[in-house]
């Protein structure tokens, strides 16, 4: 197999093998010897110059899915029928296609629309979904910190945070 690499000084493409690659390759560039000359080339991809692409249409997003919100077949009914009364319109409730589980043949997953129809939802559900990125995460100020240190100095006489490391103890 060879690689391909543009010579600095002409604009050539010249061929060179894996080992002068590898051995020589620094960042993109080698030094090799042509005729008696040494010269520097640079890496190349392809003989032809590039061309961006096409966008791509991204069409309609994939549905989101979720086993959370699944349930069993006896309250699909009883499901669809409470998102109906709450005017929720993109959800429904799919049979499981991976599910091999004898004893649970009839799982349905909920499917939604998209991220605003299942926030609806969560909100119908009374699930409230909270980490790090969407407001869930404990947060304390420096000033918070300080106050919950002067009140551990009262309570039990001194202050001393924890150490970083349990290397140095002795």
């Amino acid at each position: 197999m060879s690689y391909q690499f543009r010579r600095q000084d002409n604009d050539e493409i010249i061929d060179v093998d894996f080992e002068t690659m590898i051995e020589q390759d620094a960042a993109g560039f080698i030094e090799i010897e042509i005729d008696g000359q040494k010269v520097s080339a640079k890496r190349v991809h392809t003989k032809e110059k590039l061309q961006a692409s096409k966008p791509i249409p991204m069409g309609i997003p994939p549905a989101i899915v979720s086993d959370s919100f699944g349930c069993v077949a006896e309250q699909v009914d009883e499901m669809r029928a409470q998102c109906k009364l709450h005017g929720l319109t993109g959800v429904e409730f799919k049979p499981d296609p991976t599910n091999d589980d004898p004893r649970d043949p009839d799982f349905f997953q909920a499917h939604f629309s998209g991220p605003a129809e299942l926030s609806r939802y969560r909100d119908l559900m009374n699930v409230h979904e909270r980490n790090s990125t969407n407001g869930g995460a404990q947060h304390i100020s420096e000033s918070d910190l300080a106050q919950s240190q002067a009140i551990i100095k009262r309570r039990f006489g001194a202050f001393q945070p924890a150490k970083k490391s349990l290397a140095n103890k002795s």
